[in-house]
């Protein structure tokens, strides 16, 4: 049973965003007006997660075996507390 930990939501207004972390996984949620699409990235996948800041923005990027997930316009304090709580709960492999 895992265990939702905590959300981040982006400052995008008109496609937002939400990174939602479990103990077992990441889940990132957009809304497209109706359509809602879930990405689930599992920690054993997981092979970096970054912080990218431009032009004002921040933003978190996490590669896995499926490609890049961005999640766009986080606040610069939710995008350290998120990668934190993520690299916490990630093991990478030696």
């Amino acid at each position: 049973m895992a265990v939702r930990l905590a959300v981040f939501r982006s400052l995008e207004v008109v496609r937002t965003t939400h990174l939602s972390v479990f103990s077992d996984r990441i889940e990132v949620t957009r809304r497209y007006g109706s359509v809602v699409r879930t990405r689930r990235i599992a920690y054993d996948a997981l092979s970096s997660v970054k912080i990218v800041d431009a032009k004002g923005s921040v933003s978190i990027v996490m590669v896995d075996d499926l490609g890049t997930v961005p999640v766009p316009l986080l606040g610069r304090s939710d995008a350290k507390r998120a990668r934190a709580l993520i690299q916490g709960l990630w093991k990478p492999e030696p």
